[in-house]
C-alpha cells in the first residue's frame, strides 16, 4: 500500500508583507520536498512559492486538483500578524527531515508534527 502513495503540493507562498528576514514559503517549500524525497513518495503536481494564498479543491474521487489564487486581503494579513511575529522570534533554521516513520499509519501524524515543529 505504502509504494501506491503520490503527493500534490500546493502553497508555501510568501503572503505576509515585509518577511524578509524568514522566508517561510522556501522553508516550507525545502521541508516538503525534502521529506518526500526521503519518504520516496513521488511528487505529481505542485504549485509553490509566489506572493499569492491559494485556495485548493481536491477531488478525492478523481485525485484532480483546482487551485485558485487569491488576491491579497488587508483582513487576511491583518489576522496573520501574530503569526508572523512568532516567525520572526523564533527565527531558526528548519531541521532536515529524516526518516523516522516506520508505518503507513503513523506517516500521517509524523508529517504533521514535523510540519508543527517548523513553525508551520
Amino acid at each position: 500500500m505504502r509504494n501506491r502513495l503520490e503527493a500534490k503540493i500546493f502553497g508555501a507562498g510568501n503572503v505576509l508583507d515585509g518577511m524578509t528576514v524568514v522566508k517561510v514559503g522556501e522553508r516550507n517549500t525545502n521541508f516538503i520536498r525534502s521529506y518526500l524525497a526521503n519518504e520516496q513518495i513521488p511528487i505529481l503536481a505542485e504549485d509553490l512559492l509566489g506572493e499569492c494564498a491559494r485556495k485548493v479543491y481536491f477531488f478525492t474521487a478523481t485525485g484532480k486538483v483546482l487551485i485558485k489564487k487569491l488576491k491579497k486581503s488587508g483582513a487576511a494579513i491583518k489576522q496573520e500578524q501574530p503569526y508572523r511575529g512568532r516567525i520572526v522570534e523564533q527565527g531558526e533554521a528548519p531541521r532536515p527531515a529524516t526518516s523516522t516513520c516506520s508505518s503507513e499509519s503513523r506517516l500521517k501524524a509524523c508529517l504533521r508534527r514535523r510540519l508543527h515543529s517548523a513553525g508551520c
